[in-house]
């Protein structure tokens, strides 16, 4: 549901980024040799699951022009798939499902997949024509050859191996959701009052974190800049609370483009709209970070 409110910085990337982000690699390792330009595109040259414990491909799409509200939870872009080469997974969305994990079958990985991706090709496509969408979040793929940018996601009419990168990678994540599991081991909080009306809350707040003192107000949180960083949770008994409560809201199905978060009752704030935000391991947050920004 987009805002109208008037001076919103959200977390979409403007036009100058997006295309500077073409010429990126990520900062995880260093870029890997690329094939020739008349290289057979239809075959990947990278092998994606090699063994190693680094990331070797991501995909993010950015938030773009949309709620503010939503700004908090896509910090690292507001989806994310990232692989690493034990075969690992990790997929990330901005539902109370949050981050999970995940094992892909090596055999399948490195063929079926890699050749899909168009994986150690994409230092030789960044030069290759890409949808501009102003106000579009930026949708990245990035491997250990280079990064891939286009303004916004691709439908299946489009054509060519940029395009058909780009589409497979944007399935990945509902493909992946059935074989993860949740890794809810480091969260930030984020609690906002005066939250929308139209949500209310769904159980009171009973942990020992002091949700009060971090709120901040839902007119203060959308005039901001950049969204606060939040609280840092890694507490065995306010981690088991969180997950009781994402449990349940996932069973009543809110949506969270609409409503992001947990709406709750706190005895001495009142009621509060709880945002949340899972953290990647290190590694992850770099590829992403890489794919995302130009710093």
């Amino acid at each position: 549901m987009p805002s109208s409110r008037p001076g919103v910085v959200r977390c979409g990337l403007p036009l100058p980024t997006l295309l500077a982000l073409c010429a990126l690699g990520c900062g995880s390792g260093s870029r890997e040799r690329h094939p020739e330009p008349d290289t057979d595109f239809r075959s990947a040259t990278l092998t994606l699951c090699n063994g190693s414990d680094d990331v070797r491909f991501s995909f993010v799409e950015g938030l773009g022009a949309r709620e503010p509200m939503l700004a908090f939870g896509a910090r690292y872009g507001q989806q994310y798939v990232a692989i690493d080469g034990h075969c690992r997974f990790w997929i990330y969305d901005l539902s109370l499902q949050g981050l999970r994990s995940g094992r892909l079958d090596r055999a399948d990985a490195n063929g079926t997949l890699a050749n899909a991706l168009r994986l150690g090709h994409y230092a030789d496509l960044e030069d290759v024509a890409s949808p501009i969408c102003l106000d579009g979040g930026g949708v990245s793929l990035w491997d250990t050859t280079g990064t891939l940018q286009t303004g916004c996601p691709l439908d299946s009419r489009e054509r060519g191996p940029l395009a058909e990168a780009f589409i497979r990678a944007q399935g990945l994540l509902a493909e992946l959701a059935p074989l993860s599991t949740p890794v809810w081991d480091r969260t930030s909080l984020l609690p906002v009052t005066g939250a929308s009306p139209a949500a209310r809350a769904q159980a009171e707040w009973t942990g020992g974190l002091d949700l009060g003192s971090a709120a901040v107000s839902a007119v203060d949180y959308t005039n901001e800049v950049a969204a606060p960083d939040g609280l840092l949770v890694d507490d065995a008994g306010t981690l088991e609370l969180l997950r009781e409560l994402r449990v349940t809201g996932i069973a009543r199905g809110l949506d969270a483009n609409l409503y992001p978060g947990l709406f709750l009752t706190d005895p001495a704030a009142g009621e509060l709209q709880l945002l949340l935000r899972d953290e990647p391991p290190p590694a992850v947050a770099e590829a992403i970070g890489a794919a995302l920004h130009d710093d």
